[in-house]
């Protein structure tokens, strides 16, 4: 009897630890609608989904921008807008990187920068309260860090630099 007592509870602990596991590796809400998105191969076509919550904003505008050509493969890009708060809602803009077989990459968090175009095999940033352009290639590697150009003030360049977020 104690014998089969011992082997329900490592059947229940083995179990336990499983189902812990896997609802770790639950994709985000925000996940599932980028990989919508790019399941749709739209290029610059806006989605808008809009979570109904009580005394709050929660609304997300997807982009697949494009993919464009790496060394290796070609990446796939895709901005994420996302508006949320109660009174003063924020929002916050990502760029996300896929493989050419929709497997994230990671990505940058870019504020609140306008949504970049494909120009010639680059990213370009025109962010519209800015003066300046940026232009990034992601044709030899994925950059740790971006620095998106905003204006040119006495010989000196202001921006905000953005780090790659690594998918593991």
């Amino acid at each position: 009897m104690s014998g089969n007592v011992y082997v329900f509870l490592l059947f229940m602990f083995v179990s336990c630890k499983e189902a812990r596991q896997t609802s770790t590796k639950e994709k985000e809400f925000y996940e599932k609608i980028e990989e919508l998105v790019l399941s749709e191969n739209k290029p610059n076509q806006e989605y808008h989904f809009e979570i109904k919550q009580p005394q709050s904003i929660l609304e997300y505008d997807i982009v697949y921008v494009g993919s464009l050509k790496s060394r290796n493969d070609s990446i796939k890009i895709v901005y994420r807008g996302v508006l949320s708060g109660n009174m003063s809602p924020q929002y916050n803009a990502y760029l996300s990187l896929y493989t050419s077989k929709n497997k994230k990459l990671g990505k940058y968090y870019i504020s609140s920068v306008d949504m970049p175009k494909i120009q010639n095999s680059n990213l370009i940033f025109q962010n519209s309260s800015c003066d300046l352009t940026t232009t990034i290639s992601l044709e030899d590697n994925i950059p740790e860090s971006i620095f998106i150009r905003c204006n040119k003030i006495k010989g000196t360049i202001s921006g905000d630099e953005y780090t790659f977020d690594k998918e593991e």
